[in-house]
C-alpha cells in the first residue's frame, strides 16, 4: 500500500456504504469519527494501514511532505509506519477510519 489520495468507489459515500466497502475490501476494524472544528492531531504513526473515507466536512493530513485534504466521497490510503498529522477543517467533519494488517 502506498500513500494516495482517491475517490470512494461507490456511487454514494453514506457511513454504511463506506463502512460495508472497507470490511469487503480491506478485512478492516473501523472506527466512525465525528471531529470539531480546528482539531489537531500531532505527528503520529501506527502499526497498521489505514484507510480514511470521508463522509462530511474535511480533515487535512500531512505526510510525506505532501498535504491532502480529505473531503466527503474522499479515500486516503496511510501504509503502515507512515508519520503523519491532521487538522480538521473550519466546519468540523466526519470520517470512518480503518486499520488493516493487509495491504
Amino acid at each position: 500500500m502506498d500513500l494516495e489520495k482517491g475517490v470512494f468507489p461507490e456511487p454514494e459515500c453514506s457511513r454504511e456504504a463506506a463502512k460495508a466497502w472497507l470490511e469487503r475490501e480491506f478485512g478492516a476494524s473501523l472506527m466512525v469519527v465525528p471531529d470539531t472544528p480546528g482539531h489537531y492531531y500531532p505527528p503520529h504513526s501506527h502499526d497498521c494501514h489505514e484507510i480514511i473515507v470521508g463522509i462530511e466536512g474535511q480533515i487535512v493530513f500531512r505526510a510525506e511532505g505532501r498535504e491532502l485534504a480529505i473531503g466527503a466521497g474522499e479515500v486516503l490510503y496511510l501504509p503502515e509506519g507512515t508519520v503523519h498529522e491532521a487538522t480538521v477543517g473550519p466546519a468540523g467533519c466526519e470520517y470512518l477510519i480503518g486499520h488493516s494488517f493487509s495491504a
